[in-house]
């Protein structure tokens, strides 16, 4: 039996992907990650088993399971190399075909299972092993981590066993934590607070049957500008590319902030480690029209140089603290655009020859998607190509609109190289004058807001007789009749319940109600416990934070809930035999009475008395329950 070696909380790369595993074990729709790669001939089966074991006992994330602990937090635990089970199975070569057409994903472990969640199935050809197949969660590998695990993975199997520099997990996560106390902890300033809840909202432009766009951008000859721009202003490719996308962004929108998440890691150069040092970090990317490409760049970058710094010394922006802010602005959720670079970063030394640069468009249609309203960006260097992936749902971002910007990037990028004095205007006059967005939301404030939606979704409560939504004074209002018998906090409540399902549904935060007017802010009642579903939240909620909830009429967030302690109160629940809560109960402005309202009994649990069943008491002291006398309630033992 393999026995615990180490264990501690994780890293922030690690807690990102543990939430998302939580919840799609919970139910909720996730990808599982797999990769597959074929070997050379001549490896032995044997050989390919031992190089596994060798990079399980080289790399501790490999027998590393996550866990709740004791005070509701999640944990890593590692187990001993010696001992330890490798997941690995075995297969005819001849199998490989069905087994993908099945969609195998012979996974182990999880979020809360004493298993490493990962295996590895090697498809056989005799005696050699002439496929690899991995399986495995988010929270084990990031990209480089994957590429390290081949080339070692190679390596062992040749018989090569040179010496790897690589660090491990709960090493990087005691940097983090002397890191924060250097910073000395506390929050950060969060850039979200000057963005628009997501950069554009639906257009009105008719989707057609198709809807998830994965267009890709092909460019060769590109690469000597965009090493013009990068050694000009001293930035890195990944900047240089992500600011020219951001900018194609904003010039759609029409509006000149742009949240970016960008896609960022702790591995330093020569660090042969395996496991995922890779999370988003959050940048605002900030256009001034009439400044020039190169000095929005500069600001980019120094703003990018910037948050790392903040994260590595205060931490990522807590996600109840984003959910906070969510629902000052009356949203659902905010959505920034995220951006995910590979290759190269760094600039050619010398500059080479500029040639013409020839630009391939091609598209590819999911069939469905896990994120509506999804915005991601990959960006790549690969060899001598520049390549851009824009991964959208075309109701925001229609398939010309989405060609444009992929034919305009590589303009955008010569003006820059040629023409230091360009202004972000001039790059803005390359685009055809009818590519801004059309659409029936609002910009009030800093929200998208769609008004007729919101009056939609107000005059579907029953006590709401005749609805109007308006944009008044810089924030959304509203004027509702009201039913007798109906108060402004149930029409409030029943909107908030719904802004998860549409990123531009927003609450009204005045409500005009004939002669009167209320305000969510300053006159929502004060809602105690009542129901028994309520009194176990409110005890779940005390449970695993250590202090008392009494007032259902505030969010998670507003009675000091932590998100990363969310499963634990999920799981506190299901102990009293109650589920039925998802994500968006916690990280949308979701009031908490509404919340108890959402829980059910959990499917198939029988509860049964013990101390009544068959008339058995227990006396103090005593765990054995005897049989009484039901008339005399005494004891019949022997």
């Amino acid at each position: 039996m393999s026995a615990v070696v180490r264990s501690g909380p994780l890293t922030h790369a690690q807690l990102r992907w543990w939430m998302r595993l939580y919840w799609r074990e919970q139910g909720a729709q996730d990808v599982t990650w797999s990769k597959q790669w074929e070997l050379p001939e001549g490896i032995p089966v044997a050989a390919a088993e031992r190089a596994l074991r060798a990079l399980v006992e080289r790399h501790e994330i490999l027998r590393t399971c996550f866990l709740l602990g004791p005070d509701g937090l999640p944990t890593q635990v590692v187990f001993a190399a010696d001992g330890f089970r490798i997941p690995v199975s075995v297969a005819a070569l001849d199998t490989l075909e069905e087994f993908h057409r099945v969609k195998v994903r012979p996974l182990t472990g999880g979020s809360a299972y004493t298993r490493p969640p990962w295996s590895v199935r090697l498809f056989t050809e005799g005696d050699e092993a002439r496929v690899v197949f991995l399986a495995f969660e988010h929270i084990l590998f990031d990209g480089p981590g994957l590429k390290n695990f081949w080339a070692q993975f190679l390596d062992l199997c040749h018989g090569r066993s040179s010496e790897v520099n690589a660090t491990q997990p709960l090493d990087g996560q005691q940097t983090e934590t002397r890191m924060l106390a250097l910073g000395g902890g506390g929050g950060r300033p969060d850039p979200a607070v000057r963005a628009p809840q997501i950069t554009v909202p639906p257009s009105d432009t008719d989707p057609g049957e198709r809807r998830f766009l994965m267009a890709t951008g092909t460019y060769q000859g590109l690469l000597p500008a965009l090493d013009e721009v990068c050694r000009r202003h001293r930035v890195s490719r990944s900047a240089a590319l992500t600011f020219t996308v951001g900018l194609l962004l904003c010039a759609y929108s029409g509006q000149g902030r742009l949240l970016c998440w960008n896609a960022t890691s702790s591995r330093l150069p020569g660090d042969d480690a395996v496991h995922c040092a890779s999370r988003p970090l959050d940048v605002l990317l900030d256009l001034d029209e009439g400044a020039t490409l190169g000095e929005c760049l500069e600001a980019f970058n120094a703003r990018m140089f910037q948050a790392y710094q903040e994260e590595l010394r205060h931490g990522p922006v807590p996600a109840e603290a984003r959910a906070a802010l969510a629902q000052r602005r009356g949203v659902g959720s905010l959505r920034p655009v995220y951006f995910n670079f590979q290759g190269a970063s760094r600039p050619a030394d010398e500059p080479a020859r500029h040639t013409d640069v020839a630009t391939r468009v091609a598209d590819h249609w999911w069939a469905s998607s896990l994120e509506p309203m999804r915005q991601d960006i990959w960006l790549y260097v690969r060899g001598d190509e520049v390549v851009a992936e824009i991964d959208i749902d075309v109701l925001m971002y229609p398939q010309d609109t989405v060609h444009t910007m992929l034919r305009a990037l590589p303009e955008v990028l010569l003006l820059a190289a040629g023409d230091p004095g360009s202004t972000v205007k001039d790059a803005a006059a390359l685009l055809p004058e009818d590519f801004p967005v059309r659409t029936g939301c609002r910009l009030v404030g800093d929200t998208w807001a769609d008004l007729a939606a919101i009056e939609r979704t107000l005059t579907g409560h029953p006590g709401v007789l005749e609805a109007r939504a308006l944009a008044d004074d810089g924030v959304v209002a509203a004027q509702v009749r009201l039913a007798d018998g109906t108060g402004p906090f149930d029409v409030h409540e029943w909107l908030l319940t719904r802004l998860h399902t549409q990123v531009t549904l927003a609450a009204p935060q005045r409500y005009q109600l004939g002669d009167s007017v209320w305000s969510p802010l300053t006159d929502a009642p004060f809602l105690p416990a009542v129901t028994e579903a309520e009194r176990e939240l409110c005890a779940a909620i005390r449970e695993t934070h250590g202090h008392s909830v009494d007032d259902l009429a505030l969010t998670f967030a507003q009675v000091g809930g932590r998100v990363v302690l969310v499963p634990a109160v999920v799981e506190a629940l299901r102990r009293r035999g109650l589920s039925g809560l998802a994500r968006y109960h916690f990280e949308s402005p979701y009031p908490l009475r509404a919340v108890a309202r959402d829980l059910v009994a959990v499917p198939g649990r029988l509860h049964e008395d013990v101390a009544f069943q068959r008339g058995a008491v227990l006396s103090p002291g005593n765990t054995t329950s005897q049989p009484t006398d039901p008339a005399s309630g005494t004891s019949q033992a022997s």
